[in-house]
């Protein structure tokens, strides 16, 4: 009964969007991966695998985004149902969400706790804040739902064979990378790791006789893990075969993140290097502390709205503490028994205590649920608590001595991640696991238990009493109504909702802590056996979580924005440029709140394309929202604004004119700080300018020679002043190391007329291919408005002679690409071929199979042993 609840439970906060009335929305859920995977089972229902997304940017590896997903099979699998793409992305979050509960109960009753309290830690793990808020954010839930498996597999060794760990370790890596979330897999090893080396060194100190090199993962005391000479553990052999194993069978979305991340903006190199210097703003150190998890916010851990919600209208109270940034998840709660498990656990470490394995696992758990939460601190490190309580040290990183910070400085490729929220997962799933071995042993925790409940109620007494009094005396938090926090989406901050909602939800703690508490004296009166406590106590967590839950998922009605305002008014064949005026959104969501804000944010951004909803229209921008962009993206939009940044508004105009000329930018969407009332909602301006086609092929015949394809932003402002001017010539960097002398009959030549349009045939243009006839009576750099990220390979095949020879294709103008093609009649074919896709095909595929033949094995094995 216990298994199938949460994943009911879970069935019923999504019956809505599972049944297609409504769709998931707020943030990258409805903007990003909603178009995003639609596009990409559009992609591979025709193609089969699809390897370039021509839509964004100028063009960029589709499997290259990790977070795409494109070899994840249960994407594969859910996407490619005769279901509607809301439907689908509903159903894809559903399933990941009943594999996390899943997971965490799997993952506890291998630790040696009850089945019921294992169900109590799948419950809490995954509809607590921190994870089921995650179904914004899809590849995280992802990492998050195969999360307590792997962490079971790599910390916890009861009763496996370390064979089937590195099967079992290894496989769900391998999901974890698939679905597209390696940082959680680096955490995960990171956390794996810190307790080989604390266990190991437990085992040195408690044996300072002997040299101790087990760097075990294993749960067992240390006094029974064998000791040995040297680094040679066969634990810590395990924990490398795991990961040699996981890259084995992710290797071409390795192979295809790698390529792409090295010519990523991601690493390009910092101007302040400096440990200590705080980031400068929009810095790669500045991006990589965002979503900092604010200390105040463990007040969510005892009521589940402690500061108040911000959508659909903005009572986000916390907004008025300095420091607070931006919301990765509205509550980290995850129930009410959580908090006390924690507080009563911590008060017990000061009591004597039998020391026995349960006890150990226990401490172990709730020392990985301290260090993660200190993780996701992110900029909230040591120096911020001194900087904070004595106002010294402002010239220094906030973060510094956090331990966020060390890891980005001294972990190798720790710098190219991002988002300290992103510790969360595992902090609450070493919670929930804390909690179960908890209850397990409460007949052993009454006094903590009581001490735990008695600090809670006076904490929740205390703030009810403050909430009371704030609620007729709201001056105290502001006193000046026009340095009213607002948001630019939900409006400004209504104080007196917010302390409504965190009344409101402080008297659900109360109710909770109410039900607990009987349960609680109950067991300790010795009326009730354990067995019945945990059932009742599963009961009541189930309903606070569910209450909770049913707060946390934001919808809006089913179906594309068309039926609410009307066709966008783009052309999908057409590159466009996203541009907007002022802030880009309407000042009126700014200035006022509104129920419906979030339908109106949802349906202006969906007619607006921002963020990859051209995907859906299988429309072209230039300047989309991408998970990893080029460094030569970077660089150029560097080098943009601070070009512009010196001009007139004229003068602005005309650049902007000359470079749209350039890209081939054939039409403009813009947003204005307008708003329309169309059927009752007040939408973004949203307006069109269509331009002059362009051809997607020029043709020149003069152009400049380099030999270095890596821009830097001076390189850019270069180029761009002489499109600017009228006096650019393509710039072509050579590839494999082709030099003038070596063909001297590719040269620039200077042309007294160029090329008719009649002279240039398209034909067979798909995403990963186009073939291209061209006539021409000299040399000529045949250029094409698509990144060259060094896969485009190409051909010339001459109508004349019929034959064939290979071409290199050239970065151009950092942003595009050509080829140099002699005088004559040719067929020109462009295609994409990763040289390495096919070997980490083969890779992969051998990976899989020597799982499948030793998961077979290992299946045989334990049966006969069984048996015998």
């Amino acid at each position: 009964m216990s298994r199938v609840v949460a994943p009911v439970g879970i069935l019923l906060l999504f019956a809505s969007v599972l049944l297609g009335i409504d769709r998931l929305a707020f943030r990258d859920i409805g903007h990003f991966y909603t178009p995003l995977y639609d596009y990409i089972a559009s992609r591979s229902s025709g193609e089969g695998l699809p390897l370039w997304n021509p839509l964004d940017q100028t063009g960029i590896p589709l499997v290259g985004e990790t977070t795409t997903a494109v070899f994840y099979p249960v994407r594969w699998v859910v996407f490619s149902l005769p279901i509607s793409r809301d439907i689908a992305i509903g159903l894809y979050g559903v399933l990941h969400l009943m594999l996390a509960a899943s997971t965490a109960r799997y993952a506890a009753c291998r630790a040696g706790i009850s089945p019921t309290a294992a169900s109590i830690a799948g419950v809490t793990y995954a509809l607590s804040g921190s994870v089921l808020f995650l179904y914004t954010n899809p590849p995280f839930l992802v990492g998050a739902a195969w999360l307590p498996l792997l962490l079971s597999a790599l910390i916890d060794r009861r009763e496996a064979t370390q064979f089937g760990r590195v099967l079992v370790a290894g496989t769900v890596m391998a999901l974890m990378i698939l679905g597209g979330d390696p940082h959680t897999v680096l955490n995960a090893m990171v956390v794996a790791v810190a307790v080989g080396l604390l266990r190991w060194a437990k085992a040195r100190k408690e044996n300072p006789g002997k040299r101790v090199a087990n760097l075990s993962m294993d749960s067992r005391p240390s006094g029974t893990s064998s000791l040995q000479n040297g680094f040679s553990s066969p634990r810590l052999f395990s924990l490398v075969a795991s990961g040699l194993l996981a890259i084995l069978m992710s290797l071409p979305q390795i192979a295809a993140s790698v390529s792409w991340s090295a010519q990523s903006d991601r690493v390009i190199s910092e101007a302040d290097s400096d440990w200590l210097s705080p980031p400068q703003p929009g810095s790669r150190r500045g991006q990589a502390y965002q979503f900092s998890v604010a200390p105040w916010h463990v007040a969510e851990l005892v009521t589940p709205n402690a500061f108040g919600s911000l959508l659909p209208e903005n009572h986000r109270l916390s907004s008025l503490i300095r420091g607070e940034g931006r919301v990765w998840t509205p509550s980290i709660y995850m129930s009410l028994l959580v908090a006390i498990a924690l507080t009563s656990t911590v008060i017990g470490l000061g009591q004597r205590q039998r020391d026995c394995e349960s006890v150990a696992r226990i401490k172990l758990w709730l020392c990985v649920a301290v260090a993660a939460s200190l993780v996701s601190l992110g900029h909230f490190g040591f120096v911020w608590w001194i900087q904070n309580a004595t106002g010294r040290l402002a010239h220094v990183d906030s973060g510094a001595g956090g331990l966020y910070w060390w890891l980005y400085h001294f972990v190798p490729g720790y710098d190219s991640l991002r988002y300290p929220a992103k510790w969360l997962p595992i902090a609450t799933f070493a919670a929930s696991m804390v909690t179960g071995g908890w209850i397990d042993r409460l007949s052993t925790q009454v006094r903590s238990t009581r001490a735990a409940i008695a600090v809670l109620a006076i904490g929740m007494a205390i703030g009810m009493i403050g909430v009371s009094w704030l609620r007729y005396h709201p001056n105290a938090l502001i006193h000046d109504a026009d340095t009213l926090p607002f948001d630019p989406f939900w409006g400004p901050l209504d104080i007196a909702g917010g302390l409504r909602e965190v009344q409101y939800s402080i008297v659900h703690s109360i109710v909770v802590l109410a039900s607990i508490g009987l349960v609680m004296s109950q067991f300790f009166r010795t009326r009730w056996s354990l067995t019945r406590t945990t059932r009742f106590l599963w009961v009541i967590v189930t309903l606070d979580m569910m209450v909770f839950g049913a707060g946390m998922i934001a919808r809006v009605p089913a179906g594309d924005a068309s039926e609410r305002a009307g066709d966008s008014g783009g052309q999908p064949d057409a590159m466009t440029l996203r541009t907007r005026t002022g802030k880009g959104w309407p000042r009126d969501w700014r200035e006022h709140r509104d129920s419906d804000r979030l339908i109106e944010v949802e349906t202006s951004g969906e007619i607006a394309w921002f963020g990859r909803w051209h995907l859906s229209q299988r429309g072209h921008v230039f300047n989309s929202m991408t998970s990893i962009r080029s460094r030569s993206m970077a660089m150029f939009w560097n080098a943009t604004n601070e070009l512009t940044g010196e001009m007139s508004a004229e003068q602005r105009s005309k650049f902007w004119e000359s470079l749209r000329d350039w890209l081939r930018i054939e039409q403009v969407v813009n947003v204005s700080e307008r708003s329309n009332l169309v059927s009752g909602y007040q939408l973004a301006d949203v307006s069109w300018a269509i331009d002059t086609p362009h051809p997607s092929f020029r043709v020149h015949f003069d152009w400049s020679e380099h030999g270095r394809g890596d821009p830097s932003v001076d390189d850019f402002k270069s180029l761009l002043r002489q499109v600017s001017d009228q006096t650019h010539r393509p710039s072509v960097f050579l590839r494999d190391g082709l030099h003038r002398g070596a063909a001297p009959d590719l040269a620039p030549h200077a042309v007294s007329e160029p090329i008719l349009e009649s002279e240039l045939l398209i034909e067979n243009e798909t995403a990963d291919s186009v073939a291209v006839t061209v006539h021409v009576a000299a040399t000529c750099l045949l250029e094409r408005t698509t990144y060259q990220d060094g896969h485009w390979h190409a051909t010339l095949v001459s109508l004349d002679s019929g034959e064939s020879q290979a071409a290199a294709v050239h970065r151009v103008d950092y942003l595009k690409q050509g080829v140099l093609v002699p005088a004559g009649r040719w067929r020109v074919v462009f295609e994409y071929s990763p040289w390495w896709m096919t070997p980490a095909i083969v890779g992969c595929i051998a990976g899989w199979g020597i799982v499948c033949v030793s998961g077979v094995v290992l299946y045989r094995r334990n049966v006969a042993s069984f048996v015998a």
